[in-house]
C-alpha cells in the first residue's frame, strides 16, 4: 500500500503550467522509423523523405508532444503524488487528432490529472493532455492511463466519468491481418523519440517490475499497429486517422513478431487487436481507430 495515495484528493484536478515541444522533419523521420516505416514499404517516401510533397509524421507521433507530464510526476511536481518511475506501467492510451501535424513545428502543452483510481493492487492515474500549435489552435488531445504498481488499497474510487472505453474485438475472422517483425533493438531506437523509461533498456530496471528482460514500449507497439491500420483502411494517409484508443495488455520483448488483426466496424471505425506471434498472447487489446475521408 502506498501511504501518499491518501493525498489523491489534493492531486486530482491539478493542471500543469504550459510546456513546449519543438520538432523537425528529422524528429518525424526518426519516429516513423522507430515504429517500423521502411524504404521497402509501398509509398514509403512520404514518411522517410522530408522533400516528398505529402511528407508528414505518422499519426501516432501525436503521443509524443505531451510526454512532459512524466518528468513532472516523477520529480514530485504534482502536489500529493510521489511516483517511482520503476513502478509505472502504461495501461491505456487515447488520442484525438483535431488537426494533422505538419512536418515540423512547436506545440504548447498542458496536462491535467483528471482522476485517480484505486485498483487494489495498484493505482491508476488518468492524465489528460492538450496540445496547441503556434496559432493557438488545439491540434491534439491525449489521455494516458498509468498503472502504479503497489499504490492502491486506500479505498478510493474504482471508476471515472473521464474514462474512454476500449471496444472488444469481434469473434469473426478479421477483415485484414498484417505482421511485423520487431528488431532486438526496437526499444533502444524508440527511446530516442523521447520516452526514456529505463524499463525499456535496463535489465535491472525491468527486473524491479518482474520482467526477465527489458520490454518494448507499449506506444511503440501502438505506432506499429496503427501504421498497419492506416495502410489497410486509410490509403496510407495519416491525415485520415483522427482518433484512437487501446489497452496495453501484455508485454512485448524486442525481437518478437507482432500480428495486427483488423475489423472494419463501419466506414469510419476500424477495430484492432495485436498478438505476439511467438506466444499467442494479446499485447494490445480493445483497440479502435476512427478514420475520415480527408486525403493529402
Amino acid at each position: 500500500m502506498w501511504p501518499l495515495a491518501m493525498d489523491a484528493e489534493l492531486a486530482t484536478g491539478y493542471q500543469s503550467e504550459p510546456y513546449t515541444f519543438s520538432y523537425s522533419s528529422k524528429d518525424a523521420i526518426l519516429y516513423n522509423l522507430a515504429v517500423g516505416s521502411s524504404t521497402l514499404d509501398q509509398d514509403s517516401l512520404r514518411f522517410l523523405y522530408e522533400h516528398h510533397p505529402c511528407f508528414a509524421p505518422l499519426p501516432t507521433f501525436g503521443v509524443l508532444p505531451g510526454l512532459g507530464w512524466l518528468d513532472t510526476l516523477v520529480t514530485g511536481g504534482v502536489p500529493g503524488i510521489s511516483v517511482d518511475l520503476a513502478k509505472v506501467l502504461h495501461g491505456e492510451q487515447y488520442m484525438k487528432v483535431k488537426k494533422p501535424l505538419p512536418a515540423g513545428g512547436k506545440l504548447t502543452n498542458v496536462f491535467k490529472i483528471q482522476d485517480i483510481l484505486d485498483k487494489g493492487r495498484g493505482m491508476v492515474l488518468l492524465v489528460g493532455v492538450e496540445s496547441k500549435n503556434e496559432d493557438g489552435e488545439v491540434v491534439l488531445q491525449n489521455q494516458v492511463s498509468l498503472f502504479i504498481v503497489g499504490a492502491g488499497g486506500w479505498g478510493g474510487p474504482r471508476s471515472s466519468i473521464h474514462t474512454i472505453d476500449i471496444i472488444k474485438s469481434p469473434s469473426r475472422v478479421p477483415d485484414a491481418s498484417l505482421e511485423y517483425q520487431t528488431s532486438v533493438d526496437q526499444a533502444a531506437l524508440y527511446r530516442m523519440t523521447g520516452d526514456l523509461n529505463p524499463l525499456h533498456i535496463s535489465p535491472e530496471a525491468a527486473s524491479l517490475l518482474g520482467f526477465q528482460t527489458p520490454i518494448l514500449h507499449g506506444l511503440c507497439s501502438l505506432g506499429i499497429s496503427v501504421r498497419q491500420v492506416m495502410a489497410s483502411f486509410a490509403g496510407n494517409d495519416p491525415a485520415r486517422v483522427c482518433e484512437m484508443k487501446v489497452r496495453m495488455s501484455k508485454p512485448v520483448v524486442p525481437g518478437q513478431k507482432l500480428r495486427t488483426d483488423m475489423w472494419l466496424e463501419d466506414e469510419e471505425k476500424v477495430l484492432f487487436r495485436t498478438t505476439v506471434v511467438e506466444t499467442g498472447e494479446v499485447c494490445l487489446d480493445g483497440g479502435w481507430v476512427r478514420i475520415v475521408k480527408t486525403t493529402c
